[in-house]
């Protein structure tokens, strides 16, 4: 039957040995106090680490073609007339969906009630909305 050591400690009790010889252990380093900076009137603590360099990482470099002087309305597309409505970002959300079922042949979606539920879930409350 085989003798499990016990943790901290290998079979032969090197670990022991070895500790010993080497003195008592050393204090760590002062952690470093973490950046801050002051943003929307608070201070704020920089926590975000530098990416690893990648041998492979490339910088992102825009073709240079030529654009076409016109360029035809998407199929589909379907101009909202929002009149009075405080509700810019629903139609605006509405025209994009709309183009897109229209492909499929679905019917349109209301811009309205894609508004009242951006309110609802907005991560702002309390902010005084005008569309």
């Amino acid at each position: 039957m085989q003798r499990i050591p016990k943790k901290g400690r290998a079979a032969n009790g090197r670990t022991a040995k070895l500790r010993a010889k080497s003195g008592p252990a050393k204090p760590r380093a002062a952690a470093r106090k973490p950046a801050t900076l002051r943003a929307a009137g608070a201070e704020r603590r920089v926590i975000v680490r530098s990416d690893f360099p990648d041998i492979r990482d490339k910088m992102y470099q825009a073709p240079l073609i030529e654009l076409a002087p016109k360029m035809p309305p998407p199929k589909g597309l379907r101009i909202l007339d929002q009149r009075s409505e405080n509700a810019c970002t629903g139609f605006a959300l509405a025209a994009v969906i709309n183009a897109m079922l229209a492909r499929r042949g679905l019917p349109p979606v209301s811009a309205r009630m894609l508004y009242e539920n951006a309110k609802r879930n907005d991560e702002f409350p309390g902010e005084e909305d005008l569309g």
